[in-house]
């Protein structure tokens, strides 16, 4: 059973992504998906992809802050190791989308509008990564964001050139982590 276990664990932490675990859509276009996205993409913003997916991937992890950081009614105090992702939706024509994203660790602050985003950039931004067009990311008035422990809820309406976030979160313990993997392995054992 342990080898089994940490087999399960090593399978993990080597295919998952260490942010979002899930994304559900609850409503809005009708051909809306969620796709977590591993690698991250090469580009980002002014229009690259056009559809309608909800992408989420990873940007800088275990990123320990080295002042406070503000984000919306939230700070994330200095001396805090966070984990980063960005959350995409660039529909082709503008269209709406409702979703919960689980993400592995809880949320301790959403970068929503283009300041925060700037101000984040350095941070946690890829080096792999082209984020087009700064100054139209971030979020309308008419789109929200509901934090709720792990879960971040999204209402989304985007034509061009899409909606941008950035989700930072706690670092999950390994403990978290390995008791995923036990729980794994213990259900694969049942299949049997």
């Amino acid at each position: 059973m342990r080898h089994v276990a940490l087999a399960a664990f090593a399978a993990f932490v080597s295919i998952a992504p260490a942010g979002v675990q899930s994304i559900t859509i609850t409503g809005g276009h009708e051909n809306a998906v969620g796709e977590i996205v591993a690698p991250a993409p090469g580009v980002v913003g002014k229009n690259n992809f056009q559809d309608f997916t909800l992408r989420a991937f990873d940007e800088l992890q275990n990123v320990t802050l080295e002042q406070d950081l503000v984000l919306g009614d939230r700070t994330i105090a200095a001396g805090t190791t966070v984990n980063s992702t960005a959350v995409v939706w660039d529909p082709a024509n503008g269209a709406l989308v409702y979703a919960d994203i689980l993400f592995e660790g809880d949320i301790l602050g959403v970068a929503t509008t283009r300041e925060e985003l700037r101000l984040t950039d350095s941070l946690f931004a890829l080096d792999t990564v082209d984020y087009r067009d700064p100054k139209h990311r971030g979020l309308e008035k008419r789109d929200s964001s509901l934090i709720s422990g792990s879960t971040l809820s999204i209402d989304f309406r985007a034509s061009s050139p899409g909606d941008f976030i950035r989700v930072l979160t706690v670092i999950p313990t390994p403990g978290s982590a390995m008791a995923l993997a036990v729980g794994f392995a213990v259900m694969a054992r049942r299949k049997r």
